[in-house]
């Protein structure tokens, strides 16, 4: 199987997960429920996920009692690689925050960002309804059509087609031309899924900006070059060119 393949096989083995850990009055879905849903399914079909932070901001606050509270944000880049095939390769972006008095702000972005990033990138439910319940509603679905699970697997694929097609474009106006030709697709993608695709959006904007820029600041270093080896070479000759 391919990368896209493989990715569509984990979000079937995860159809569901039920709130395990409680919480100020509410109960919520842990992270290391999330991961240890996942892992099972990502170590049989071979798929690594890799983490980096490529942005974060940490703001300092006092509470009512004038102490120090650190509110940290991240942007974190995660990529999907296909063990079997290391050269497949997935991208996608999460955003992760954590409100601390001391040092574990990070760790709690962290945290945050991939537990509701994997929880939104395979679009695991985690409402109230009961897991039987539950299980019992998806085996009907089953029984009656698979028209809807040939449409959840097809909707992330068209996720990540629209990703791919984004950051395969080597100039803005071709990033623009590929954003307006798939803007119905777009439109038709879910709140989150949006997202992602506008965040691969402007982060190939930026890339192309940079290339663009270090491409015009090399022309320039370039142009001073031969500038000066046209300046240099007229001093030469003047001064062979005198009488004594």
């Amino acid at each position: 199987m391919n990368l896209y393949e493989k990715l569509v096989e984990v979000r079937r083995a995860v159809p569901f997960l039920k709130k395990d850990a409680q919480g100020f009055n509410f109960k919520y879905t842990s992270s290391s429920q999330v991961l240890g849903a996942l892992r099972e399914a990502m170590d049989k079909h071979g798929l690594l996920l890799t983490t980096s932070v490529i942005d974060f901001d940490v703001s300092d606050h006092l509470t009512e009692k004038k102490k120090h509270e650190y509110f940290t944000e991240m942007k974190i880049k995660y990529v999907w690689i296909n063990a079997e095939k290391p050269t497949e390769r997935l991208e996608f972006f999460g955003y992760g925050q954590g409100l601390d008095s001391g040092e574990k702000g990070v760790g709690k972005a962290l945290t945050y960002s991939e537990k509701y990033g994997l929880l939104k990138f395979f679009n695991v439910p985690t409402d109230k309804d009961d897991p039987d319940s539950f299980q019992q509603k998806n085996e009907t679905r089953k029984q009656t059509t698979t028209k809807t699970e040939t449409k959840t697997g097809r909707d992330l694929l068209t996720l990540i087609q629209l990703i791919k097609r984004v950051e395969a474009c080597k100039a803005k106006k071709e990033l623009e031309n590929t954003w307006k030709k798939y803007l119905p697709d777009i439109r038709a993608l879910s709140p989150d899924d949006k997202k992602l695709v506008e965040a691969a959006k402007n982060d190939q904007k930026t890339k192309l900006d940079a290339e663009y820029k270090a491409k015009l600041d090399a022309q320039a270093a370039e142009a001073d070059k031969v500038l000066d080896n046209i300046s240099g070479g007229g001093e030469q000759k003047d001064e062979n060119d005198l009488p004594f």
